[in-house]
């Protein structure tokens, strides 16, 4: 993605943040949420950064085990960058999907072969979808009246069930069947071909077939040869899930009006399960709106405001401003080392 590509997209979603945030707070600030925050407990602050630390270490900690469990390694600060990438490329694109193509672009970048990089990269998404998934489930099935009271959740948890399964599905037919993908790939090649967009289309079938060859034997590995390192994987991401889905509790806390812990459970859940679905980009606007309709009935209207900014920040904008920060630095390295080779000035031959 171009410099200008992804500036415009930071820019969109900045804009839509800012309105949608403006609007909510226009209609739930009033004279009860002055009180609400002369009461605000500051020590959970100091708890919601604890917590978003712990999320993003343990995010950063799967990258990290599922790279050792292709045989490659990359180093701590780069599984924390890969981490922050993704949070803030999801964060400006449509679907919250840009995160894994410069996820896995950074990764090769650092090394990793584009068939590993690739497996990396599908693992991680499919263990969060499966995270994602399973806790949505949880939820409707403990606490079903609360998502059944609402029709336009309930619908719209169905949907988005629906498309959840289908997609881990998917990945998983690619881990296991990866010819059928191959097949796919290989037939739109041709059609590109067929219009002269793509001319070596032979080129392209060869590294297509090598780097799914390469994809297999990683997936092979994880359960095989680095089982241990697997299972770490996994474990860390479901400690990552987890850690995000406690937040809102201690942003309700902080105000004095705690919901039970398996209420906030539930809603945190079903927000992350729902907003993987939602257009625009990081859900800018629909992310707010979509918070206010499902906790709107069980929080006070008068912190509703506050809380879906404090939220925000502590599960999605505090990452992605990292992802922002090393996104800028990485480019503006490749731009001064390229710099670099130009003014270099060549040695001077000797004559012998």
């Amino acid at each position: 993605m171009k410099q200008a590509n992804w500036t415009r997209r930071g820019l969109i979603f900045l804009l839509i943040t800012l309105g949608s945030m403006s609007l909510i707070l226009y209609f739930t600030v009033d004279s009860r949420t002055v009180e609400a925050l002369k009461s605000f407990q500051i020590e959970y602050l100091f708890i919601l950064i604890g917590l978003c630390f712990v999320a993003y270490t343990f995010d950063a900690l799967s990258y990290f085990l599922l790279t050792r469990a292709t045989g490659e390694r990359i180093s701590v600060l780069s599984a924390y960058r890969t981490s922050a990438f993704k949070t803030f490329f999801n964060m400006i694109t449509p679907f919250s999907f840009g995160g894994q193509a410069f996820a896995l672009y950074y990764l090769s970048h650092e090394k990793i072969p584009a068939g590993k990089s690739s497996s990396i990269i599908l693992t991680k998404l499919m263990l969060n979808a499966a995270c994602v998934l399973a806790g949505a489930i949880m939820a409707f099935f403990t606490y079903h009246h609360l998502i059944m009271a609402q029709k336009a959740t309930f619908i719209a948890f169905l949907v988005g069930g629906f498309l959840q399964i289908l997609f881990v599905l998917s990945i998983v037919l690619i881990m296991l069947s990866p010819h059928i993908f191959i097949g796919v790939l290989i037939r739109i090649g041709n059609l590109l071909h067929r219009f002269r967009i793509l001319r070596k289309v032979n080129r392209l079938k060869k590294f297509i077939i090598l780097e799914a060859a390469t994809a297999r034997r990683s997936f092979r590995r994880y359960f095989r040869s680095h089982f241990i390192t697997f299972t770490a994987a996994v474990i860390s991401q479901v400690i990552y899930y987890f850690t995000i889905l406690t937040m809102l509790y201690f942003v309700l806390s902080s105000f004095g009006n705690p919901l039970p812990f398996g209420e906030t459970i539930t809603f945190t859940a079903l927000l992350i399960f729902l907003m993987g679905f939602l257009p625009t980009p990081g859900g800018a606007g629909l992310g707010e709106g979509l918070f206010v309709l499902v906790i709107s009935k069980s929080v006070p209207v008068a912190i509703l405001g506050i809380a879906v900014i404090l939220w925000r920040l502590f599960v999605h904008y505090l990452s992605a401003g990292a992802g922002m920060f090393f996104t800028f630095r990485h480019f503006a390295n490749i731009v001064i080392g390229k710099d670099h080779k130009i003014h270099e000035v060549p040695p001077e031959k000797t004559l012998e």
